[in-house]
């Protein structure tokens, strides 16, 4: 909401120009003032003509009569009115002003200098005199005359602020345009929010709907949990026998999870249980399909897209979920894929077992030879001392 500025209002023009008095009062001009400012400028010319002009203007003259005085007053009012009309600026009125005083012209007001010069045939309003008087008042080494005051009408001040002071119903008619304006403004807004919301949200929600709901092919998921554990003689000793079994196992299990998401498993299904060939049927729409040129690369964002595997280290168990067409093949994907895990934690323990059987052969071995040394020892005593049974000469010492 805008609100118009105001302004103190101030008697800013004059109906006529006045003249200042002895007293300090002003006043507005009379018939004698008029005759007076004439005949002062008369004398002017008279001292700028020749001689023989002055000679000529020696001579009497016929005082005129008082209609003759009335009749000049009246020309020169209607002429200062004609001026006022002209909505002259105060620039200009000042401007004349001081032309008049550089020609010696007794002008009582503004107006009266402009019907002056233009009896003179001077244009108080031309570029070029304005700047020839500046130049001959600098070159003379006159001095630059004092601002005069501003003198305006009506006429010459359309710019100023007006005196119509605006009654309730105006004020009422503004206030309701600026409600229609506000009321415009935020039905605007409203109809942007409107089709934002409805690019942005419900369009996509409803082709999402229409996709889900009329075009999707269904799809179903095997859900599958295993868990990797190891013999209880392999943490008998060390600090991983206080450790529960899954925390044993749990390098073993990332090993696994890794594997299960790898484009090794990936091929190794496709090539026992045709994992491309099974999502590259025509009966799939379109969005899950696979194209029948299909890179192993766009296979396998597909299989992980559909192969999501889990593993919990709290409790040591692996999640899987399989995701496919047909819900037969999906769980045969899922077993498959359980079984590559198996395999995978065989082929990491094989090395272990075959250390440990090797270690319990060993001992095996050295257990077998220290009791065939024992024996030997043992033979060799009794024939040392000639005593076959020695329970016997136990017994017989004992009684």
């Amino acid at each position: 909401m805008t609100t118009k500025p105001k302004a103190k209002k101030f008697r800013i023009w004059r109906s006529s120009p006045l003249i200042e008095t002895d007293h300090g009062a002003e006043r507005a001009p009379s018939a004698e003032d008029y005759r007076a400012a004439s005949q002062a400028h008369e004398r002017q010319q008279a001292a700028a003509q020749p001689a023989s002009t002055q000679q000529q203007a020696a001579r009497p003259r016929v005082v005129p009569q008082a209609n003759t005085v009335h009749s000049h007053q009246g020309a020169v009012g209607a002429a200062i009115d004609s001026i006022r009309k002209e909505g002259l600026t105060g620039r200009q009125l000042r401007l004349a002003r001081r032309v008049a005083q550089k020609h010696g012209l007794p002008a009582t007001s503004d107006f009266d200098a402009v019907r002056l010069l233009r009896e003179q045939g001077i244009d108080p309003f031309k570029r070029g005199d304005t700047l020839q008087l500046l130049s001959d008042g600098q070159n003379q080494g006159h001095p630059t005359p004092p601002p005069l005051p501003q003198t305006t009408t009506r006429a010459a001040t359309p710019n100023l602020p007006s005196t119509n002071v605006h009654n309730a119903g105006d004020r009422i008619s503004e206030v309701a345009k600026i409600q229609r304006d506000i009321v415009r403004r935020r039905r605007r807004k409203l109809a942007l929010l409107a089709a934002r919301l409805a690019t942005f949200v419900f369009l996509p929600t409803i082709i999402a709907a229409y996709y889900f709901f009329s075009i999707a092919t269904p799809m179903y998921a095997t859900n599958s949990e295993f868990v990797i554990q190891q013999a209880e003689g392999q943490t008998s000793g060390g600090f991983g026998s206080f450790l529960p079994s899954q925390f044993n196992t749990n390098q073993d299990s990332i090993a696994v999870q890794s594997y299960m998401q790898s484009r090794e498993a990936m091929l190794r299904l496709d090539k026992d249980e045709g994992f491309k060939a099974h999502f590259q049927q025509d009966w799939i729409d379109v969005i899950q399909r696979l194209e029948p040129d299909a890179s192993n690369e766009d296979a396998f964002k597909l299989f992980k897209k559909y192969v999501k595997i889990g593993y919990d280290p709290s409790e040591g168990v692996m999640k899987m979920e399989v995701i496919a067409a047909d819900p037969v093949l999906a769980q045969r994907f899922a077993e498959a894929l359980i079984g590559y895990a198996e395999e995978r934690v065989d082929n990491l323990t094989k090395r272990k077992r075959e250390d440990q059987l090797r270690e319990a052969r060993e001992n095996l071995a050295e257990a077998e030879q220290n009791r065939r040394g024992a024996q030997v020892a043992m033979v060799t005593l009794q024939q040392e001392s000639q005593v076959v049974y020695p329970e016997a000469v136990l017994s017989s010492l004992r009684a």
